[in-house]
């Protein structure tokens, strides 16, 4: 998941179209879907709220058409960056719990 997270937030959204960050998104989904299976509940509050980052950028992705303009740019960068910051909560959560 880490690498996943870090590599999402330098995506040039404008210069390289969405298709990057369509599969990161994908890969960081999975990610997720593992640790809700895993059944771990230390982090479950973080988790739900990565969950929710991760649900509104899915509806940011999906909701492009054509081209990206500088609106679906900003709307990718605010669902990115509240990804990243939400996943970094989880990764804190559970190293300190965990370590």
């Amino acid at each position: 998941m880490r690498s996943n997270i870090e590599t999402i937030g330098d995506i040039d959204i404008i210069a390289g179209g969405t298709d990057a960050v369509s599969e990161r998104f994908e890969a960081i989904e999975s990610d997720l879907k593992q640790l809700q299976d895993s059944g771990s509940d230390v982090a479950s509050d973080e988790i739900s709220a990565l969950d929710s980052a991760v649900s509104d950028l899915g509806s940011a992705l999906g909701g492009l058409s054509g081209g990206v303009s500088v609106e679906d740019a900003q709307q990718l960068a605010t669902s990115v960056t509240a990804v990243v910051n939400a996943a970094g909560d989880v990764i804190e959560r559970l190293s300190t719990t965990c370590s």
